[in-house]
């Protein structure tokens, strides 16, 4: 591993390790699964909101992506449905052996397994999320069919040929080397198997606007994935945007869950309180304006949604 994959990895393990917070704070919902996220949004939040959580037959379901939103109302809704809108992409996942990638708080293997059968594997480099991950596992009663191992997409550790899917959402931009993680998943994949990719895509090649503040990383267009996918060796299925179903119903969500009034009101109420005398009060109200750097990217974007600020969310399924 080089010096510039390291400090990528770094910068992936800041960004959903969490310093300060239990699992038990996520599940109540107090603390985001992101959390770098959880990080920036605490001073604008009321200490008593809490954040939905997903709930499937019964139990707690973490998970870490956009959701898929046609039909759906609550956060949680719209991500049991994307992992089931990209498990739909495969013809049958009964009884298949499944590599779940940047698994996360291993969400999505939890469904993979309870609702189609699936034997899974899950690869994750936050060594804290694989430790939640099994908390999580046997909440659900599926410690035989899903497992968690502490490694990296790029260098997989795994034999030939010991999958029929590798299932990778919204995680791939999140990986070092893109092209190895592609040439992995082809080593892995038995013939005839399967790639299964959804994920947030840039729209430009200029690095300023392909940096993506929540990730705290560079995004790549689709573009260069295709590309990518190409030289792999794969062989490119089927390729779509979902970026209507994306991102649109998360706005809406985000909207209705923390108006930005509330949490600049939020801010400066906090601010001017919670300081003791005069002297602190004016100090704690000065740092506000750095404070108010931290939510201008979205404002940003959210008013150039119609320039090159705007991601794409591409899905696809290549074969081996």
């Amino acid at each position: 591993m080089n010096r510039a994959e390291a400090q990528f990895i770094h910068r992936v393990r800041e960004v959903y390790t969490h310093r300060d917070r239990m699992l038990e704070e996520l599940l109540d919902g107090r603390a985001l699964p992101t959390a770098f996220v959880d990080r920036l949004a605490a001073p604008f939040l009321d200490p008593k909101h809490r954040w939905s959580v997903a709930s499937y037959r019964g139990r707690p379901l973490l998970l870490i992506n956009l959701g898929y939103w046609p039909g759906a109302k609550e956060i949680g809704e719209a991500q049991i449905a994307l992992v089931h809108f990209l498990a739909g992409c495969a013809p049958d996942l009964t009884g298949a052996r499944v590599l779940d990638v940047g698994s996360g708080l291993a969400g999505a293997a939890i469904i993979l397994a309870s609702h189609y059968g699936a034997q899974v594997d899950c690869l994750n480099v936050v060594e804290q999320q694989v430790f939640w991950s099994k908390e999580l596992i046997r909440m659900h009663g599926l410690e035989d069919r899903v497992r968690v191992h502490v490694g990296s997409a790029c260098d997989m550790p795994f034999a030939d040929g010991a999958f029929d899917i590798v299932f990778c959402l919204e995680a791939a931009h999140c990986f070092a080397d893109k092209p190895r993680f592609l040439a992995e998943s082809r080593r892995v994949l038995r013939p005839g198997g399967r790639l299964l990719m959804a994920d947030a895509v840039a729209t430009s090649q200029n690095y300023l606007l392909r940096w993506e503040w929540l990730a705290q990383l560079p995004l790549v267009t689709w573009s260069d994935w295709r590309g990518f996918l190409l030289a792999s060796g794969l062989g490119l299925e089927e390729e779509r945007s979902i970026a209507g179903e994306v991102y649109p119903g998360f706005m809406q969500w985000l909207d209705r869950e923390q108006p930005r009034d509330r949490m600049l009101r939020r801010l400066i109420r906090r601010a001017w309180l919670e300081e003791n005398g005069w002297w602190r009060r004016v100090g704690s109200l000065a740092r506000l304006p750095l404070q108010l750097l931290s939510i201008l990217p979205p404002l940003v974007r959210r008013f150039g949604d119609g320039l090159l600020w705007k991601r794409d969310y591409f899905v696809c399924v290549a074969r081996k």
